[in-house]
């Protein structure tokens, strides 16, 4: 059995190195999000095992993208089976990286596939994104600077909504509409303080299986005392 998992993991690579497959690169059913998530991946994974334990909020965070964004990409390289997800609960999950010789369909001449190396740097700039802002706000209202005060602050409702506005990749383009959504989820945030933030995200990261669902900081309230370990992924009726 050990034999047979050791055959499903990438090759060693020395430890100053990162590396991905250049079939992750080329292939064409991968988007720029799916790439990079795979990267972040690849440059936590255990040289041996193959393993890495990243939560979506640190992959969020380094490749510039949502969390949503992030669940996202980490279903599509499931599907495709160059990467094998054992869910925890309350958790962070771990991530196994698989062989990619299945993956045949290239963009590029070179059919053969090969490896690209990646030097293990700080720099956490993989890929920029831009927000949105409203034109006569622009110099007054700063939603991502209001994000990272609600964050870093002491009320724990603000940190709970911040999180799930980060997780459902929100932005709010002036200050009246960031005021009358804080109004909003101040009830549901509320509700969840007494809750961790793993716990939360699970439940998010749970509801999140079925992209055509629309979900609330009011039904992370309604679901996460459940032992979601053992239901099915919620999928809209």
């Amino acid at each position: 059995m050990e034999n047979e998992e050791k055959n499903t993991l990438r090759d060693k690579r020395k430890t100053t190195w990162f590396w991905i497959d250049k079939r992750i690169i080329e292939f064409k059913g991968f988007n720029s999000s799916d790439k990079v998530v795979y990267m972040i991946l690849a440059y936590f994974a255990n040289n041996n095992t193959q393993k890495c334990w990243p939560s979506t909020n640190k992959i969020a965070e380094l490749a510039n993208l949502t969390q949503r964004t992030v669940i996202k990409s980490l279903s599509v390289l499931e599907e495709n089976k160059v990467l094998k997800v054992e869910r925890k609960s309350g958790r962070s999950s771990n991530y196994i990286m698989l062989k990619t010789d299945h993956i045949k369909n290239f963009s590029g001449e070179n059919k053969e596939g090969g490896v690209v190396k990646i030097s293990r740097t700080n720099n956490n700039n993989i890929n920029n994104i831009s927000l949105s802002k409203d034109k006569d706000n622009v110099q007054t209202f700063n939603f991502q600077h209001s994000l990272k005060e609600m964050k870093e602050g002491k009320r724990r409702d603000l940190q709970i909504i911040a999180n799930y506005w980060e997780f459902k990749g929100m932005v709010f383009n002036n200050r009246e509409q960031y005021q009358e959504a804080l109004k909003r989820e101040f009830k549901p945030a509320g509700k969840l303080k007494g809750y961790s933030d793993g716990q939360i995200l699970e439940t998010m990261e749970w509801l999140s299986y079925d992209p055509s669902f629309c979900w609330k900081l009011e039904t992370v309230h309604k679901f996460i005392d459940e032992d979601l370990e053992n239901l099915k992924p919620f999928v809209k009726k």
